[in-house]
């Protein structure tokens, strides 16, 4: 057994600074650690927003084009019923035709418009769930380093009271005694 000769080669005082060694490193490790865990938490929150806010630029640069593809559609969809309207005899079951074409003009801005609506909500949906990310992140890692100063706290205590015990136990050294004269 190698123990015994460990111990035989240490007096019981330097063990106990060892022991004091070996725990304020391994405390100061797993601080250290735990600051770059909540760190990394951080830095993954602000990938996830920055992720979102590329997404959302992407789905409003998609709305736009379905926009500008459903004015052009819609342009030639009125042209089509303005030309018709040329070559008929200009009756029509119920109205004019021009009200019949103001209609239709209305019901295609309508639609468009509710597209536009759809897609800058969607985008504004997915930056805030960036947003929501990110705030998550930052909180566990509030959490992370609350954690970290209580375990680091705890392990200084323990040290403390392991300290305590340890030179609680020394036997009290007492104070020499003079000689009393003898009578």
């Amino acid at each position: 057994m190698l123990l015994p000769h460990i111990l035989a080669f240490f007096l019981v005082d330097d063990l106990f600074y060892v022991y004091l060694a070996v725990a304020a490193a391994s405390a100061a490790y797993s601080y250290n650690q735990s600051q770059k865990s909540a760190d990394a938490q951080e830095e993954a929150g602000l990938m996830q927003k920055k992720t979102a806010d590329q997404n959302a630029m992407m789905q409003e640069q998609q709305t736009a084009e379905t926009v500008r593809r459903e004015r052009v559609n819609s342009k030639r969809r009125l042209a089509r019923i303005r030309t018709g309207s040329n070559a008929g005899s200009g009756l029509v079951n119920e109205g004019s035709i021009e009200d019949a074409f103001i209609e239709t003009a209305g019901r295609e801005e309508l639609r468009i418009q509710d597209a536009a609506r759809a897609g800058a909500m969607d985008a504004q949906g997915t930056r805030q769930q960036g947003e929501m990310s990110l705030w998550e992140a930052r909180t566990q890692a509030v959490g992370t380093r609350v954690a970290a100063n209580g375990t680091l706290l705890s392990n200084l205590g323990s040290m403390a009271s392991g300290g305590v015990s340890y030179y609680g136990r020394q036997p009290k050294q007492q104070p020499p005694q003079s000689p009393q004269p003898v009578a």
